[in-house]
């Protein structure tokens, strides 16, 4: 018993110290990203470019009628795709607790008779926050 407990011991020792030896492998670490709860994390270059058009208009009447604007006196400035790090896109309330989630979604800038706005919303456009003015 003895016997068997030594070789069971010299078994683990070998292949702790076979683990610790440094390898000829050349995989390295991702560099990790730690997105604060206010700020988008890394785009998915996929999904670059233009904001669709029926998310447009859909995110366009919305802001207006939350702003109580004609929904034709809003113009999009710029629109970006992002992933955004919760659920409240960015754009949580102090009160507020949001899931921590990654949240794919736009950054729209509207341009408003009464100056810009901008927008986060989901990529759906079912959920947005007006986060300025």
């Amino acid at each position: 018993m003895r016997r068997a407990a030594i070789a069971l011991l010299l078994c683990l020792f070998l292949v702790w110290v076979s683990g610790c030896t440094p390898g000829t492998s050349s995989y390295s670490e991702p560099t990790p990203t730690v997105p604060t709860a206010n700020s988008p994390i890394a785009s998915d270059r996929s999904r670059e470019g233009s904001l669709p058009a029926e998310l447009e208009t859909q995110l366009r009447v919305a802001i207006a009628a939350d702003l109580g604007l004609a929904a034709d006196s809003l113009t999009v400035k710029t629109a970006e795709a992002v992933d955004w790090s919760d659920a409240c896109l960015g754009a949580a309330r102090p009160d507020e607790g949001c899931a921590q989630m990654i949240t794919p979604g736009y950054r729209v800038v509207f341009t408003t008779p009464n100056g810009e706005v901008v927008v986060h919303s989901d990529r759906t456009g079912s959920s947005y926050r007006i986060v300025s003015p």
